[in-house]
């Protein structure tokens, strides 16, 4: 006879072995073997054919920008500013 605990654990490493095996069949499909390629890093700036801004237009654009969210931003610097030595004590 299962008790309740029982049951849940095996719930719990049927999940898991789902988990896994839906994790294994994603690497599976997308690790340039399966006849897909590789679209990411075997490219680099110099080889595509997208025309680029010089650096003095880009910091143009970017200088008008505004800033988006300022206070989430200085509320997670916050937070990383607190939590860094703890950081830094866990490496």
């Amino acid at each position: 006879m299962k008790t309740p605990v029982m049951r849940k654990k095996q719930r719990q490493a049927s999940n898991d072995e789902e988990e896994s095996a839906s994790s294994d069949l994603y690497f599976h499909h997308n690790d340039g073997t399966s006849g897909g390629g590789c679209r990411t890093s075997d490219r680099t700036l110099s080889e595509l054919t997208v025309p680029r801004l010089s650096c003095e237009a880009l910091r143009t654009i970017m200088d008008s920008a505004e800033v988006d969210h300022p206070l989430q931003r200085e509320t997670l610097l916050q937070q990383h500013s607190a939590l860094f030595s703890k950081w830094c004590t866990l490496l």
